[in-house]
């Protein structure tokens, strides 16, 4: 009598159906490297004046009435005279004029430009003519958003043949401009259709041209910026790669026209997305540290290339841990599979918004891997509709 093998059927219930991160095309112990390439056109400026700092020392001195002149607007100036919250509606120059009575005059302007390899802001013009005293007691101060005025009078002893004369002045500080129309009356307006931020993409997009996306290499993630100098060519490229624990901000797959922060500094800018940064943005404007009265901040784009083998990115061999479910050092806690792509679309009546975000349509969702994907500007477009800035990237962050 032969023997006979049994036959195990497995009931519908007991069937195991993997999922995309279970599927045998992920090699174990596998990351998602990727080379991305970030174009910056930076925006800049002097935030509004706000009528509720008189005791600040850099302009006024209530205390004893005394009208002190200070170049309230230069680099370091105290910054209660700027709302903390303004980017990107910043004004590009500011234009301070003395006139006084006994026939002294003074004039500065100070603007911000585009260029990164230029301090900012930057005085262009400081012209004093006449018997200038710039001093004296405060009469009257008046604020708006974009004007500053003091009426002032003293006297001044100008020797034996001229002896005391007496004299009254007024100052007066104003905004104008922006970064693509320095002659308007400014700030900044996102929505405008011409000097917006349809504007900016566009010169952030040509910037992007200037430089193909690298191959990827061993350290599984390279990063390479473009920035505008005042200098031939333009602009210059910088590029960064994964060499330590320390995470960078932008690591996604596209961008066209991402409100963000003017540099890299290992905090996610506004507004909170779908980037693969596991810190979570702090939903405020842009601001450069330790330069009071700047709102600092870029208009970025981004293209990249991806091997997408599923969870994290990274270099184990200097990261241990970040490509794995249960990492030492907690980072790959919060880093995806890569297998869904998403669209966000930015909302440009308040960059403070985390816009709206979606799946990618135009991709596979979810993508079976191993596979090779690279990412432009214009896959932004495709994704999110009418409004073309906004942000491809895996990480479905709860906004």
């Amino acid at each position: 009598m032969s023997a006979t093998t049994p036959v195990f059927t497995k009931s519908k219930a007991q069937n195991f159906v993997r999922s995309t991160c279970q599927a045998r095309t992920r090699q174990v112990g596998t990351v998602s490297p990727f080379s991305i390439v970030c174009a910056r056109i930076p925006l800049w400026g002097y935030g509004p004046f706000i009528n509720g700092s008189l005791n600040n020392p850099g302009l006024i001195s209530i205390g004893g009435n005394m009208f002190n002149y200070s170049r309230m607007l230069g680099a370091g100036s105290p910054s209660p005279w700027y709302l903390a919250s303004v980017w990107p509606y910043v004004y590009q120059q500011c234009t301070e004029r003395w006139t006084e009575s006994y026939g002294g005059s003074k004039t500065v302007t100070t603007q911000f430009t585009q260029f990164v390899d230029q301090a900012q802001p930057q005085a262009t013009t400081n012209t004093t003519s006449g018997t200038f005293f710039g001093a004296g007691t405060v009469d009257t101060v008046t604020i708006t958003n974009n004007t500053l005025t003091v009426t002032y009078h003293g006297s001044a002893y100008l020797g034996p043949t001229l002896g005391t004369v007496s004299y009254t002045g007024t100052y007066v500080a104003s905004l104008s401009g922006t970064m693509l129309q320095p002659g308007g009356a400014g700030p900044f307006n996102p929505t405008d259709t011409t000097y917006g931020w349809a504007a900016l993409t566009a010169q952030a997009n040509t910037l992007l041209g200037s430089a193909s996306i690298p191959a990827i290499g061993a350290n599984a993630g390279v990063w390479t910026t473009i920035d505008p100098i005042s200098t031939a060519p333009g602009y210059q490229i910088t590029t960064n790669y994964f060499n330590s624990c320390t995470l960078w901000e932008y690591v996604g797959a596209a961008a066209n026209g991402l409100p963000t922060g003017n540099s890299f500094d290992q905090t996610q800018h506004m507004p909170p997305s779908i980037l693969d940064w596991p810190t979570p943005s702090p939903n405020t404007q842009p601001a450069a540290p330790g330069q009071s009265g700047q709102n600092h901040g870029a208009c970025l784009c981004m293209k990249s290339t991806w091997n997408l083998n599923g969870l994290g990115w990274g270099n184990n061999a200097v990261c241990g841990g970040i490509a794995t479910s249960n990492p030492p050092g907690g980072l790959a806690q919060v880093m995806n599979d890569h297998a869904n792509i998403f669209a966000q679309q930015i909302n440009l009546l308040n960059f403070n918004d985390p816009g709206t975000v979606m799946p990618a349509s135009s991709f596979p969702n979810p993508i079976a891997w191993p596979t090779t994907i690279t990412f432009n500007p214009s896959d932004v477009a495709t994704n999110i509709g009418t409004n073309n800035f906004g942000l491809l990237g895996f990480q479905p962050r709860a906004l």
